[in-house]
């Protein structure tokens, strides 16, 4: 074998190898980077019937989106005045799609349903209010009651 041949070769190899190394990195950082929750987004735990958030985690926000591991679709907190807070499963009374938060309504982007923030429907074809879970709030921390 010529000397030229060995040389790109080796140089092919070593080419190869450092490619795969690194598509292994990228995809070692993306899976953990899917593993995080989104921004705005709190992962909460629901102990003995009760969901703790820290009142911190709104950030200045009015809303706060929390995911569980009782639901497909994420909850969301909604502050109204001082110790009063509404607790909402984002999830379409219609047809069981998640929400999306648009303004100061939820919206059904399958089927254009539209609840306000107390859960009641403004827009069909939902026909019944969202599913909502009691909850108060102190200065530090929002207790939402969830049945298991």
């Amino acid at each position: 074998m010529s000397k030229l041949m060995q040389y790109n070769r080796r140089d092919f190899l070593k080419t190869s190898c450092q490619a795969c190394l690194a598509v292994m990195a990228a995809g070692i950082v993306g899976s953990e980077m899917a593993c995080k929750p989104s921004k705005g987004l709190y992962v909460g735990k629901i102990r003995k019937g009760i969901l703790r958030v820290p009142v911190k985690a709104f950030n200045e926000q009015q809303t706060l989106l929390v995911q569980t591991y009782n639901y497909k679709e994420p909850l969301i907190l909604i502050r109204k005045k001082e110790g009063e807070v509404k607790a909402l499963l984002m999830r379409c009374t219609h047809k069981g799609v998640g929400l999306e938060k648009i303004g100061e309504q939820l919206v059904c982007p399958a089927h254009g349903s539209i609840f306000d923030f107390d859960g009641k429907v403004l827009q069909s074809p939902a026909g019944e209010a969202l599913t909502s879970f009691p909850a108060v709030a102190d200065e530090k921390t929002v207790l939402v009651k969830i049945e298991q």
